[in-house]
């Protein structure tokens, strides 16, 4: 069980950092235990480091935790030490630049570190030790922890025992191990704890003991962070450097950005192990300082590898280089010679900048800038992030000593003003400064949007809609079934109060346009088909307070009526319908069956208004219709701008029927119409028909004692075969005059089934009761 606990203590202690020797680490596996204090009696090669570590030591040697993973700049660290170690010179080869690649590249799988490894310039040295590195980055191949592969990789690690951890012989008496030379705090001395009994603590059987209660997992390393401030450390004074021993090529990298009037910096840390490592910063006006820190102005000195400190200009930029001290003590760390991390310069940034809109809707601004600096400016737009791009660069001409004038700046949208400090730097060439931010919005003017609403030629019922956008802000276009109140287009107004007039959101028109020559047009917008009115409105928004309504363009879709049927009265017929909503009239038009009519052309043959449909509740059509039929078209009308416009026509067929009037008119002997007041002979039969008739069979009926109201309804006294051309008044025979008073009216002589669509219409009543012979 031993050798289990030591393979986890041993890739805990690659994963975390904890810097165990693998003598530590033995002991701790055979003689474990969750009594903390007999560490105390236990001679260990790094005591603090192992009390230190207690609680995360134990979850990791039960199986019950893991390490967090390591940060960036811990595992980069973890990367040198196993480089130095390590046996193979190709792997000792590897550069520092490669190893922070790796240790920034996000590794999540075994996949993900052969990638980053295959894009390093020395990865085909690494490429042979991927067990090594996983376990060293806290991630392992799919293979049982016991299999020979995992064993065979455990025993392949830097730093660990050739032998087994049964065969570790036991730690003899050691000295204590060399720490800071610091006076520390003074502590009443821990109790001794009681020595461990036999039957707790064996070296091959250890006996069993209650299982330790859960350890929270260890908090991550904190990382390096350049956003706090730099605690310093105070050290009387250095050895001065010796130009003989002291290394002043530097060993890593280092980056510093002025911000908030601070400098943050971070740099690579040093190389090689030792209890004290300082940070010594130091700055020059004139060029970087790396010949010897005692050369240039001290910033401070710093156990850190990142922090931040106050700093004012003093110039246009400032050069700074950090060197370190390495030693047993912050004593023995100031009188070593130092080794050149790197350096770096800063740019100072302008201060106080504003910018604003002048009326003529330029961006005018301003700044205070070091003395010897150059500024350039560039404008980005909203969401686009902040950096040095010379694309972005405002013309030099309109860039002037402490301030600029954008006479391009785009209107109608949120500006960003970044201006950045660029000095030269010794070398020859040219470094800029973090920027200076501001942001600003061009309100344009709004306008008043033409809008143009035409039929569509693609759909019956759909239109065209154009207009020239303006060349800022954005133009919405709207679909009103009600017209907006009057005057409201008159003006500019807040966008809330066009809502509150019923430009809501929801009547949005959402279709795509086309851009037609700086024409934006919509094709075959279709009107909500309950509507009869449509108005349609552009609003031209520069901000959300300022917004112009276009006037409003209407069109009008009236409904024709439904369920259109014929009523026939013989002398005259009836349409009747339920009024369509909206309409303000009504109409009727007449042509031949299967024949349209065009109404801007064609004269209707009724018309009616809603006043006349409540009272008549129906159209009476006066005109006599065709005998043999026609098509009746009727269409709903609405007036725009004075103008009437027609709906679509609803198209009836009329059947027909042929009307045959008859007269019965009085003649003398002689045949001839008899005049008042002289003997009447005759009774002449004259029939008129209002279209061509071909032999129809007639009878008159007499009945003494009222007018026949059927064909049986009397007795017959003339019956005759007749043929009438439509309008041709024809002779049909003479019934002899007598003394005989009776009633006489004409029928048609086929059973009523026969008859079909033929009306005799009666002269008045008077002329039908006749003095008729025996």
């Amino acid at each position: 069980m031993s050798s289990e606990r030591r393979r986890r203590l041993e890739a805990y202690n690659e994963r975390s950092g904890a810097a165990l020797s693998p003598t530590d680490v033995g002991i701790f596996a055979r003689f474990v235990t969750a009594r903390e204090p007999w560490t105390e009696v236990i001679l260990w090669d790094n005591q603090e480091s192992v009390r230190a570590k207690f609680d995360d030591l134990l979850a990791a040697a039960d199986g019950d935790a893991q390490p967090a993973p390591l940060g960036p700049s811990a595992l980069y660290a973890n990367l040198r030490v196993w480089r130095d170690r390590h046996t193979d010179d190709s792997v000792r080869s590897v550069s520092d630049a490669d190893l922070g690649r790796l240790a920034a590249a996000p590794l999540n799988s075994a996949e993900d570190l052969g990638r980053a490894t295959a894009a390093l310039r020395d990865g085909g040295r690494l490429i042979g030790y991927a067990d090594e590195l996983l376990r060293l980055v806290g991630l392992r191949r799919d293979v049982p922890a016991d299999s020979g592969e995992a064993r065979r990789a455990a025993s392949a690690s830097p730093g660990a025992p050739s032998a087994s951890p049964e065969a570790a012989p036991r730690p003899a008496a050691a000295a204590p191990p060399r720490g800071p030379e610091r006076a520390p705090a003074p502590q009443a001395p821990p109790a001794p704890p009681a020595p461990p009994m036999m039957s707790e603590v064996r070296p091959h059987q250890p006996a069993p003991a209650p299982r330790p209660e859960p350890q929270p997992a260890p908090k991550p390393e904190p990382q390096p962070d350049p956003g706090k401030p730099f605690v310093w450390v105070q050290v009387p004074r250095f050895k001065p450097f010796d130009w003989t021993s002291g290394k002043a090529e530097p060993q890593g990298h280092v980056v510093a950005e002025s911000r908030d009037g601070h400098v943050e910096m971070q740099w690579t840390p040093a190389r090689g192990e030792a209890p004290v490592t300082l940070y010594r910063i130091v700055s020059s006006p004139q060029s970087w300082p790396v010949g010897a820190p005692e050369m240039a102005a001290q910033q401070g000195v710093t156990e850190a590898t990142a922090g931040r400190f106050p700093a004012v200009a003093s110039g246009a930029i400032t050069y700074y280089a950090v060197w370190a001290h390495q030693g047993a003590s912050v004593l023995e760390a100031s009188q070593s010679q130092p080794t050149l991390i790197g350096s770096t310069e800063v740019v100072w940034p302008p201060s106080s900048m504003t910018v604003n809109v002048t009326p003529e809707k330029k961006v005018a601004g301003t700044w205070n800038a070091p003395p010897g600096s150059r500024v350039e400016v560039q404008r980005f737009p909203e969401g686009h992030p902040v950096g040095y791009d010379q694309s972005r660069l405002l013309r030099a001409e309109v860039v002037r000593s402490g301030g600029f004038l954008d006479d391009e700046a785009p209107q109608g949208q949120v500006l960003r003003y970044a201006a950045f400090c660029v000095a030269d730097l010794p070398s020859g060439g040219s470094a800029t400064s973090a920027p200076t931010i501001a942001e600003i919005t061009v309100t344009p003017e709004v306008q008043q949007v033409a809008l143009s609403v035409r039929p569509s030629a693609d759909a019956n019922g759909t239109y065209d809609i154009s207009w020239i956008p303006p060349a800022h802000g954005s133009v919405t276009l709207y679909a009103l079934g009600e017209r907006p109140p009057q005057g409201l287009e008159r003006e500019p107004r807040p966008m809330a109060t066009l809502e509150a007039q019923g430009v809501r959101p929801e009547f949005r028109i959402t279709y795509p346009s086309d851009d037609l020559g700086g024409v934006r047009t919509i094709r075959g917008f279709v009107v909500d088909r309950t509507w009869v009115h449509a108005h349609f409105v552009a609003v031209h928004q520069a901000s959300d307070e300022v917004a112009w309504m276009s006037a409003p363009a209407s069109v009008v879709t009236p409904h024709p009526p439904q369920w259109v049927q014929v009523v026939e009265r013989v002398d005259t017929q009836i349409l009747a319908f339920p009024w369509p909503e909206g309409v303000a009239k009504v109409e009727a038009y007449q042509s031949p069956r299967g024949v349209a009519i065009d109404t801007t052309t064609s004269e209707p043959v009724a018309h009616l208004t809603r006043q006349d449909y409540d009272r008549a509740g129906g159209m009476r059509i006066a005109r006599a219709l065709p005998g043999r039929g026609c098509s009746l078209h009727v269409v709903g009308v609405v007036y725009l701008d004075g103008a009437p416009v027609h709906s679509a026509p609803v198209t009836v067929d009329y059947p027909g029927i042929t009307r045959i009037r008859y007269e019965l008119e009085p003649a003398g002997p002689d045949g001839r119409p008899a005049q008042p007041g002289t003997p009447v002979a005759y009774h002449h039969l004259f029939c008129t028909a209002d279209d061509d008739l071909y032999e129809v069979p007639i009878m008159l009926v007499a009945n003494d004692r009222r007018l026949p109201l059927e064909p049986s309804d009397g007795a017959m006294v003339r019956q005759a075969v007749i043929s009438l051309g439509a309008g041709e008044r024809v002779f049909v025979g003479a019934l002899p005059a007598g003394p005989r008073v009776t009633w006489l009216r004409l029928f048609i002589n086929r059973p009523p089934a026969e008859v079909g669509s033929i009306a005799v219409l009666d002269p008045i009543v008077d002329a039908l009761r006749l003095q008729l012979g025996q």
